[in-house]
Protein backbone atom coordinates (compact mmCIF):
# COMPACT_ATOMS: atom_id res chain seq x y z
CA UNK A 1 0.00 0.00 0.00
CA UNK A 2 1.43 3.31 -0.88
CA UNK A 3 1.59 5.53 1.83
CA UNK A 4 0.49 9.82 0.74
CA UNK A 5 1.56 12.70 2.44
CA UNK A 6 -1.25 15.31 3.03
CA UNK A 7 -0.64 19.30 2.91
CA UNK A 8 -2.57 21.51 4.58
CA UNK A 9 -4.72 21.85 1.62
CA UNK A 10 -6.01 18.16 1.54
CA UNK A 11 -3.65 17.35 -1.35
CA UNK A 12 -1.25 13.85 -1.01
CA UNK A 13 1.92 13.04 -2.26
CA UNK A 14 4.49 10.66 -2.53
CA UNK A 15 7.66 11.21 -0.58
CA UNK A 16 11.11 9.92 -1.35
CA UNK A 17 12.49 8.06 1.44
CA UNK A 18 16.42 7.28 1.30
CA UNK A 19 18.06 3.79 2.42
CA UNK A 20 18.16 5.16 5.40
CA UNK A 21 14.79 6.06 5.84
CA UNK A 22 15.73 9.68 5.96
CA UNK A 23 12.72 11.86 4.17
CA UNK A 24 13.63 14.26 0.90
CA UNK A 25 12.57 17.49 1.78
CA UNK A 26 12.67 21.29 0.56
CA UNK A 27 11.95 23.66 2.90
CA UNK A 28 12.32 26.79 4.41
CA UNK A 29 13.65 27.50 7.58
CA UNK A 30 13.26 30.93 9.57
CA UNK A 31 13.70 32.11 13.30
CA UNK A 32 11.00 32.14 15.70
CA UNK A 33 11.57 36.16 15.85
CA UNK A 34 11.00 35.85 12.38
CA UNK A 35 7.96 33.81 12.44
CA UNK A 36 6.42 36.00 15.07
CA UNK A 37 7.12 39.19 13.19
CA UNK A 38 6.05 37.46 9.71
CA UNK A 39 2.78 35.79 10.80
CA UNK A 40 1.78 37.13 13.57
CA UNK A 41 2.88 41.15 13.44
CA UNK A 42 4.50 40.39 17.51
CA UNK A 43 8.08 41.53 17.12
CA UNK A 44 9.37 45.13 18.75
CA UNK A 45 12.28 47.23 19.66
CA UNK A 46 12.53 48.85 23.28
CA UNK A 47 13.24 52.39 22.86
CA UNK A 48 14.37 54.99 25.45
CA UNK A 49 17.04 57.36 26.24
CA UNK A 50 17.71 58.78 29.58
CA UNK A 51 20.27 60.45 31.76
CA UNK A 52 20.52 57.93 34.91
CA UNK A 53 21.10 59.94 38.21
CA UNK A 54 24.58 60.53 39.68
CA UNK A 55 25.26 57.33 42.59
CA UNK A 56 25.19 53.37 42.71
CA UNK A 57 22.69 50.89 42.20
CA UNK A 58 20.57 53.10 40.26
CA UNK A 59 17.55 51.34 38.55
CA UNK A 60 16.60 52.71 34.67
CA UNK A 61 14.21 49.68 33.09
CA UNK A 62 11.71 48.37 34.21
CA UNK A 63 9.42 45.40 32.17
CA UNK A 64 6.70 43.65 33.74
CA UNK A 65 4.84 40.62 31.54
CA UNK A 66 1.36 41.06 31.80
CA UNK A 67 0.07 38.54 28.96
CA UNK A 68 -0.66 34.92 28.94
CA UNK A 69 3.00 34.16 26.60
CA UNK A 70 6.42 34.66 27.65
CA UNK A 71 8.02 37.61 26.07
CA UNK A 72 11.37 36.56 24.64
CA UNK A 73 14.25 39.00 24.07
CA UNK A 74 17.03 38.49 21.77
CA UNK A 75 19.37 41.25 22.19
CA UNK A 76 19.94 44.55 23.61
CA UNK A 77 22.00 47.67 21.80
CA UNK A 78 23.29 50.25 24.18
CA UNK A 79 25.18 53.67 23.85
CA UNK A 80 26.88 55.11 26.74
CA UNK A 81 28.23 58.59 27.61
CA UNK A 82 30.36 57.55 29.99
CA UNK A 83 32.20 53.94 30.94
CA UNK A 84 29.54 52.03 32.84
CA UNK A 85 28.78 48.70 34.03
CA UNK A 86 24.94 47.29 33.35
CA UNK A 87 23.18 44.70 35.01
CA UNK A 88 19.34 42.23 35.29
CA UNK A 89 17.76 41.64 37.75
CA UNK A 90 14.65 39.09 37.52
CA UNK A 91 11.40 39.55 39.79
CA UNK A 92 11.93 42.68 41.83
CA UNK A 93 9.79 43.06 44.53
CA UNK A 94 7.50 46.07 44.34
CA UNK A 95 6.01 49.11 42.39
CA UNK A 96 8.22 51.36 40.71
CA UNK A 97 7.97 55.05 41.07
CA UNK A 98 9.90 57.86 39.14
CA UNK A 99 9.03 55.93 35.13
CA UNK A 100 7.78 56.94 32.09
CA UNK A 101 6.32 54.69 29.44
CA UNK A 102 8.94 53.24 26.98
CA UNK A 103 8.52 53.50 23.00
CA UNK A 104 7.48 50.17 21.45
CA UNK A 105 8.14 49.85 17.82
CA UNK A 106 6.22 47.11 16.11
CA UNK A 107 8.55 45.57 13.47
CA UNK A 108 6.00 44.34 11.01
CA UNK A 109 4.45 47.89 9.81
CA UNK A 110 1.21 46.27 8.90
CA UNK A 111 0.54 45.12 12.71
CA UNK A 112 -0.72 47.43 15.72
CA UNK A 113 0.37 44.22 18.11
CA UNK A 114 2.22 45.41 21.46
CA UNK A 115 3.17 43.44 23.93
CA UNK A 116 0.75 42.93 26.89
CA UNK A 117 3.34 44.41 29.33
CA UNK A 118 4.24 47.55 31.74
CA UNK A 119 7.56 48.97 30.22
CA UNK A 120 8.98 51.66 31.71
CA UNK A 121 12.46 53.78 32.05
CA UNK A 122 13.84 56.17 35.01
CA UNK A 123 16.75 58.02 35.66
CA UNK A 124 16.12 56.30 39.22
CA UNK A 125 13.67 53.93 39.53
CA UNK A 126 12.41 53.97 42.94
CA UNK A 127 10.56 51.25 45.02
CA UNK A 128 12.01 47.89 44.20
CA UNK A 129 14.10 45.30 46.16
CA UNK A 130 16.03 42.49 46.03
CA UNK A 131 15.34 40.48 42.45
CA UNK A 132 17.99 37.59 41.12
CA UNK A 133 20.93 38.76 38.91
CA UNK A 134 21.11 37.40 35.57
CA UNK A 135 23.14 39.15 33.21
CA UNK A 136 26.51 41.67 33.61
CA UNK A 137 28.15 43.69 31.17
CA UNK A 138 30.59 46.26 30.89
CA UNK A 139 30.39 49.31 28.30
CA UNK A 140 33.33 51.45 27.17
CA UNK A 141 31.98 55.60 26.81
CA UNK A 142 31.20 56.24 23.29
CA UNK A 143 29.14 57.50 20.57
CA UNK A 144 28.63 54.68 18.87
CA UNK A 145 25.81 51.74 19.95
CA UNK A 146 26.75 48.86 21.13
CA UNK A 147 25.03 45.50 20.42
CA UNK A 148 25.07 42.34 22.56
CA UNK A 149 23.27 39.32 21.98
CA UNK A 150 21.80 37.19 24.43
CA UNK A 151 23.08 33.87 23.68
CA UNK A 152 20.25 31.68 25.19
CA UNK A 153 17.58 34.05 24.96
CA UNK A 154 15.74 36.33 27.92
CA UNK A 155 12.36 34.21 28.40
CA UNK A 156 10.08 36.39 30.81
CA UNK A 157 6.96 34.23 31.51
CA UNK A 158 3.46 35.81 32.49
CA UNK A 159 4.18 37.97 35.45
CA UNK A 160 7.81 37.87 35.07
CA UNK A 161 9.13 41.21 35.94
CA UNK A 162 13.08 42.25 34.32
CA UNK A 163 14.93 45.37 35.34
CA UNK A 164 18.21 46.99 34.37
CA UNK A 165 20.87 48.78 36.69
CA UNK A 166 24.09 50.66 36.72
CA UNK A 167 26.99 50.06 39.10
CA UNK A 168 27.23 53.80 38.78
CA UNK A 169 24.97 56.77 37.58
CA UNK A 170 25.62 60.12 36.29
CA UNK A 171 25.90 59.18 32.61
CA UNK A 172 23.41 59.24 29.98
CA UNK A 173 22.07 56.26 28.25
CA UNK A 174 20.16 54.96 24.89
CA UNK A 175 18.93 51.58 24.81
CA UNK A 176 16.91 49.38 21.88
CA UNK A 177 15.81 46.22 23.42
CA UNK A 178 14.92 43.51 20.62
CA UNK A 179 11.85 40.86 21.60
CA UNK A 180 8.91 39.15 20.76
CA UNK A 181 5.87 37.34 22.32
CA UNK A 182 6.16 33.32 22.27
CA UNK A 183 4.50 31.83 19.46
CA UNK A 184 5.45 28.04 19.75
CA UNK A 185 2.10 27.17 20.93
CA UNK A 186 0.46 28.66 17.78
CA UNK A 187 2.71 26.68 15.24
Amino acid sequence: MTEMIKDGYGRSYLAKVNKINQLHVASVNVSMEHFANHIYGKAWNILFDTSVAAGSDKCFFYLKNNGNKSLIFEGITIRCSSNCVIYGHFNPIGTPLGVSACTVANLNIGSNNIPDADIYYGSDITGLTNGSLFIKGHFASSNQSIHMNFNADIIIPSNGIVTMYTETGGFDISVILIGYEDIEGEI
